[in-house]
């Protein structure tokens, strides 16, 4: 695991990341990040899209965010939301809009 200086604790080395793998899994954010995942697939229950079944900016939004969890394989449990980022993600619009976030900003 690799490890990070830190000078307020006097050159002690942290890891990054837990120890422990089940500390991971049980951890607040971990959690966080369930509860908003399980919301957000029941939400799309039945539906494309987030607001009234039409592709919108909360769709890029979203996808977007969740486009990360999925590429790192974390949403495994949560199919119908794999399903709606990789909807999103061939979505000519959606790639307009990463395109344009890409680019540098002056």
């Amino acid at each position: 695991m690799g490890r990070v200086r830190d000078d307020r604790t006097r050159g002690s080395a942290l890891p990054l990341g837990p120890r422990d793998p089940e500390e991971s899994a049980a951890s607040p954010a971990r959690e966080r990040f369930a509860q908003a995942a399980t919301a957000l697939e029941q939400a799309l229950d039945g539906h494309d899209w987030l607001v009234a079944d039409e592709f919108s900016v909360a769709d890029v939004i979203c996808a977007s965010v969740l486009g990360s969890a999925h590429s790192r394989e974390l949403l495994g449990e949560w199919p119908g939301l794999q399903a709606y980022v990789e909807r999103a993600e061939a979505r000519p619009a959606f790639t307009e809009a990463a395109a344009i976030s890409n680019e540098p900003r002056s």
